[in-house]
């Protein structure tokens, strides 16, 4: 398959219009840039890009508190009632003593039992690639999470992003500003190996 995709950056202030709460809680209060800095406010909803990508490279600086969490959703359907279930979603989720937070890939089948980790409270670049039917992510280059969709269900679609509020009992983290910020989201061509 050709790759025709232009590199883009999607956080430039001529892309943001191309964002929109998805129809999971279109309720919710919309989501920010600020300073480059896209963010939800603790509010469970889903914003989506309107384009639609097939085979892709997606990077993104992520940044994350370990309280709450996130999502981001490849090949996704900003306009489905559950929008993790129309893509493929990495699901970010603390671990149990909040020092590292957690990439779980998930499938239309359920999660997939590996996942990567990262520090919490810094910035990290999460890189995503989408070919075919393989969906590839890493933060390092040693440690990947890769899934091959046999049905290959989700060819292309949406760029889907979440803020989930806090689980209960720590309702006292959550300032309103978000537990995931993202920020130099780049969706390009899948580089030639």
């Amino acid at each position: 398959m050709t790759n025709t995709i232009a590199r883009r950056a999607l956080f430039e202030p001529e892309e943001i219009r191309n964002w929109k709460l998805t129809a999971w809680r279109p309720e919710g209060r919309m989501w920010s840039l600020d300073e480059g800095v896209f963010h939800g406010f603790c509010s469970n909803t889903w914003v989506g890009h309107a384009d639609s990508f097939a085979d892709m490279q997606l990077e993104c600086e992520i940044l994350y508190d370990g309280y709450g969490g996130g999502d981001i959703c490849v090949r996704g359907d900003r306009d489905a009632g559950k929008t993790w279930e129309h893509g493929y979603n990495f699901a970010m989720v603390h671990s149990n003593d909040r020092k590292e937070g957690r990439i779980l890939l998930s499938n239309p089948k359920g999660y997939h039992e590996a996942s990567i980790t990262f520090p919490v409270n810094q910035w990290v670049t999460l890189n995503i690639s989408a070919v075919g039917n393989k969906i590839e992510a890493y933060i390092t280059p040693d440690a990947r999470l890769t899934l091959v969709d046999n049905d290959n269900r989700f060819s292309q679609g949406q760029i889907c992003l979440s803020d989930q509020s806090c689980q209960e009992g720590d309702e006292s983290k959550c300032d309103g500003s978000g537990h995931i910020k993202f920020r130099n989201l780049v969706v390009g061509p899948v580089a030639e190996k």
